[in-house]
């Protein structure tokens, strides 16, 4: 007799290109417990604690893993951090024989986005640079890969792009009476609806994409659906009673790239 298919469980689905990228996104936010350095044997709060959700973070938005210990958001979501007047963390995940180890990392040092025509900080493009000496050991990897990059140039009105991040932040897993606490990225598909030109001297190129744009999406990825390539990062969403729903607005990869490479540091 022909046994049945085990059901999965604890399974998260087929390993799509898009699950691919969101496994390059963090949450980034505040802990409402004091963090220390990760240790081997450092005990942790299990998903069978009655207790866990009060050790939740706090979701202020999203970042993106574009290299070692480099880590890309808006301006936006470290405001929102720094009014809390605590230390803001990212949140990094380890997984283990169907176990998911969650792991938050200090984030000591941002720079804001550097404008290549002035060399200067330009407040007026919401990005900054997460710098996280998050090292890796044998005992306590850090598994998060960078996203490989993609051409924005080559991107057209109409054409298809996919979405992820980490909308409505901490609330989005507590919503449903089970499966609570669980944090991941959502991933929504889209189009561009407009590409906007720079205007004024110290603008640049918006994507304006046609996806839901809810709270805790600033900082997420928009990447190719096929190669799963980062085409630029999400930095404002537009909401109207008219709009039958919110219009998003994103960075292109051709003004992030550079800025990205431009900074070199050593993680010792």
């Amino acid at each position: 007799m022909t046994q049945p298919t085990p059901i999965p469980w604890t399974s998260t689905g087929r390993k799509t290109a898009a699950w691919r990228v969101t496994q390059s996104l963090l949450p980034a936010g505040i802990l409402p417990f004091e963090a220390h350095p990760p240790e081997e044997h450092m005990r942790g709060i299990g998903s069978d604690n009655p207790e866990m959700e009060k050790y939740l973070m706090r979701i202020m938005g999203t970042a993106i893993q574009v290299g070692d210990g480099k880590l890309l958001t808006t301006g936006e979501t470290v405001e929102a951090v720094r009014q809390q007047r605590t230390k803001p963390f990212v949140l990094a995940h380890i997984e283990r024989e169907n176990a998911r180890f969650a792991i938050p990392y200090p984030i000591p040092h941002v720079i804001r986005f550097i404008d290549p025509r002035t060399k200067d900080v330009n407040p007026t493009i919401d990005a900054a640079l997460l710098l996280v000496p998050a090292k890796s050991t044998k005992e306590l990897p850090y598994e998060i890969k960078p996203l490989n990059w993609g051409d924005s140039t080559d991107v057209g009105t109409g054409d298809p792009v996919m979405v992820a991040g980490y909308p409505l932040g901490t609330d989005l897993f507590l919503e449903y009476r089970s499966n609570r606490g669980f944090i991941q990225p959502t991933v929504y598909s889209g189009t561009i609806g407009a590409i906007v030109p720079a205007i004024q001297p110290t603008d640049t190129r918006l994507f304006r994409i046609t996806v839901p744009g809810i709270g805790g999406i600033s900082g997420g990825a928009v990447f190719s659906p096929k190669e799963g390539r980062l085409l630029g990062m999400v930095t404002t969403s537009m909401h109207a009673a008219t709009l039958p729903q919110p219009v998003i607005y994103a960075l292109p990869s051709e003004v992030l790239r550079p800025y990205v490479e431009s900074i070199s540091f050593e993680i010792t």
